[in-house]
């Protein structure tokens, strides 16, 4: 079954079904009501590069190919404690996500030239919503993606992606800012740009088939920018919202 249309994005073609999507305030706390049970996708075997800058990082890649790096919240590349570092929280946690370990792989990055689809498998069960913590580097994209049930069957959707410079009013439909005005490394010099965000999506997932696994089209996805280094869609974590029956 296919999520229902809706309208269409500033890349073209149907929106996914999204919950919210009419909103789009500068930060927003996912809110989860007491006792729903909250499912942390494991996508550490699908991480492939390391888009955050901590203190003792040996090695790190870039957000958006041309040198963009988030920090962990007061690091500005150089020293720790900096009030003026506005990063990612310590603790690894932004609303109902948990994140990578920033000293390692930490997203799943997908580029124009990335063709192969990814499976991701998830616990089995009884879902309400999936949701993803994305944000893009040099422009945005939108990954297909397809849901498989246990049962054989299949349902269909979008997972759209702003630019981290994007901000309320440029957003496509369902992108959500939930961590925002954020500073940055730019081609190693920190900047304290209080600007980027990570955004969330939230999927509905039918709650009368059991989840297995979704299945990103990284082929059949659409980018605002094919330039020399191309959109970049960056993957940070999904979770799940256990169904109530």
């Amino acid at each position: 079954m296919s999520p229902e249309p809706s309208q269409p994005s500033s890349l073209g073609g149907p929106s996914p079904r999204l919950v919210g999507q009419q909103e789009t305030p500068e930060s927003l706390e996912i809110e989860i009501p007491d006792g729903v049970p909250l499912i942390h996708v494991d996508l550490s075997a699908h991480f492939n590069r390391d888009v955050i800058l901590t203190t003792g990082d040996d090695e790190n890649h870039t957000l958006d190919g041309q040198g963009g790096l988030l920090v962990e919240d007061g690091y500005d590349g150089v020293r720790t404690g900096n009030p003026q570092a506005q990063g990612l929280p310590s603790d690894g946690r932004v609303s109902i996500h948990r994140l990578g370990d920033y000293k390692g792989l930490n997203v799943l990055q997908i580029r124009p030239r990335d063709i192969r689809p990814i499976r991701v498998e998830v616990p089995r069960g009884r879902y309400a919503t999936l949701h993803f913590l994305v944000t893009g580097g040099n422009g945005d994209s939108r990954v297909p993606i397809t849901l498989h049930y246990t049962d054989g069957t299949t349902q269909e959707g979008l997972v759209p992606c702003d630019d981290w410079f994007d901000d309320s009013g440029d957003l496509q439909p369902g992108v959500i800012p939930v961590l925002n005005g954020l500073d940055r490394i730019w081609l190693g010099e920190f900047q304290n740009v209080n600007d980027p965000a990570l955004f969330n999506v939230t999927l509905t997932v039918d709650s009368e088939r059991e989840l297995e696994a979704f299945v990103l089209e990284t082929a059949e996805a659409i980018y605002s920018n094919l330039d020399n280094w191309g959109a970049h869609f960056n993957l940070f974590a999904v979770t799940g919202k256990e169904s109530i029956r």
